[in-house]
């Protein structure tokens, strides 16, 4: 009777060492694709608290701003890559930006509270915000920040400022 794989053979070895290579390619190559076509379930309110006159300048913009959040906490970080401006696609690797955005999706998003919207150009926009959260262990939590939407042709793009992660596109 022939034994095929001994313990610490050089056989059993190789064999062992392919199938893990095998596990880890496909492990690699799998990736969940959003439908474009599916209409996003938005599960938090959008409030203004500031400047009254502040408004959305463009319908798409609003469109576009409701989508990029539900899909960041959702933890849709290849849908979100598309919706970043066309240069940060470029300079940026999709897997570094999903490590960026990897960490938002462990929590629930409550509330944005605008605070003012300022049409900086006709294709740039400023929208000062806060996110209200709960943390994947319960605790609310809110952060203050400054969204930034560049409108390239007759699409709003998402603008990542941070110079710790992307230094070349800060």
């Amino acid at each position: 009777m022939m034994r095929l794989f001994t313990k610490n053979s050089p056989d059993c070895m190789l064999f062992l060492f392919c199938f893990a290579l095998a596990l880890i390619v496909i492990s690699g190559c799998t990736h969940e694709e959003q439908d474009k076509g599916t209409d996003l379930a938005v599960d938090f309110d959008i409030v203004f608290s500031g400047d009254k006159d502040s408004d959305w300048p463009d319908s798409r913009l609003e469109e576009r701003f409701t989508d990029y959040w539900a899909l960041r906490f959702k933890g849709d970080a290849y849908g979100i890559y598309r919706m970043e401006a066309p240069y940060l696609q470029a300079l940026i690797p999709e897997g570094q930006y999903r490590n960026y955005v990897r960490g938002t999706a462990r929590n629930t998003l409550s509330k944005i509270e605008i605070f003012d919207i300022s049409l900086r150009s006709d294709n740039f926009v400023e929208i000062s915000m806060t996110l209200h959260f709960v943390t994947d262990g319960g605790r609310e939590q809110s952060t203050c920040r400054r969204d930034r939407w560049v409108k390239t042709g007759e699409e709003w793009h998402h603008v990542i400022r941070d110079p710790l992660f992307f230094p070349a596109a800060s």
